[in-house]
């Protein structure tokens, strides 16, 4: 892994992105789901978004996972991949 760190934000947007596809559900789908705008969602995923707590606990929700099992998939995200 080089030298820069990158924005946490980022490996949580991976991991909500593996979840949702891993379930087959579209993101207009856990949006809805969850009561949030695609929008939104979409910026979560994309890393644009840095997502409050309770975001975060509603996307696990939706997801049906705890938001710390999330967290830790982001944590060993950031360990193994090197983003440009």
């Amino acid at each position: 892994m080089s030298g820069t760190a990158k924005p946490p934000e980022l490996f949580f947007a991976i991991a909500v992105r593996l979840y949702r596809l891993q379930l087959e559900m579209s993101q207009e789908e856990l949006a809805l789901k969850i009561e949030m705008k695609p929008s939104e969602l979409s910026r979560i995923e994309s890393g644009r978004r840095n997502p409050t707590l309770r975001m975060m606990t509603r996307v696990a929700k939706g997801l049906g996972v705890p938001s710390s099992r999330l967290l830790l998939v982001a944590e060993r995200l950031e360990a193994v991949i090197d983003v440009p």
